[in-house]
């Protein structure tokens, strides 16, 4: 992809990380956390072309390779200031209406076109499960008792392989330190 990429012309590629919908048999389409290391690898020694990875794991697996990087610079690697999964910190807002705290979870906080999203927003903010879903501690697993719990491996994700929203990420990459 990234030699497509580069013959294209690209200044930059983004990679986006395969997050099944719910009920959705996606599992042998999925990355291993040892795929996840091996193509992180080589996407983190790419030099010629901007690269950024749209997986919560990413940046922490940087990190532990004594990579930091937050925005663009002579690595040619593309990170966020933050990382981590982001559900609940956006919006999406389905053709029908409905308002989901990530483009790929299994619930809605309202429809756009019955309420104001600046009303929808605050009962997302206000969400009790949603505090939960932020909250670090209420990690289950590897992701427990990982360093990296900013990182929250991806939430939608975990949820339609697993069933259980707080479970460690069955694609996470990185090693419990």
């Amino acid at each position: 992809m990234i030699e497509l990429a580069k013959d294209l012309g690209a200044e930059q590629i983004i990679f986006v990380g395969l997050k099944p919908p719910q009920n959705a048999k996606f599992d042998s389409l999925l990355l291993t956390p040892d795929q996840y290391r091996e193509s992180f690898r080589a996407i983190a020694s790419e030099k010629s072309i901007d690269v950024f990875v749209d997986e919560p794991f990413y940046i922490p697996f940087l990190e532990g390779l004594g990579i930091v990087s937050a925005g663009c610079d002579e690595s040619g690697i593309v990170a966020g200031q933050a990382g981590g999964c982001i559900f609940g910190k956006y919006m999406f807002i389905e053709p029908n209406g409905g308002v989901k705290p990530c483009t790929f979870a299994p619930l809605s906080f309202g429809n756009a076109r019955e309420k104001p999203l600046t009303d929808i927003w605050q009962s997302m903010e206000n969400s009790e499960f949603l505090k939960k879903i932020w909250d670090p501690s209420t990690r289950k697993g590897k992701c427990g008792d990982c360093v990296h719990k900013e990182c929250m491996g991806c939430r939608s994700r975990t949820f339609a392989l697993t069933g259980d929203w707080f479970a460690t990420d069955p694609a996470c990459p990185l090693e419990v330190r």
